[in-house]
């Protein structure tokens, strides 16, 4: 668990297919969802 106060997303697997993955279950692209949360849980910069 980060200690940081800041949000940052989990490493995820395979991440050159994650666009596709989520495609495929109908979300929105990691960019749209990283910048819904940049605010709402002061982000830091994506990985």
């Amino acid at each position: 668990m980060p200690t940081s106060p800041a949000w940052t997303p989990y490493p995820v697997e395979e991440p050159e297919k994650l666009e596709e993955r989520r495609r495929a279950a109908g979300l929105f692209p990691m960019a749209e969802y990283l910048d819904m949360f940049k605010d709402i849980c002061r982000m830091t910069e994506p990985p």
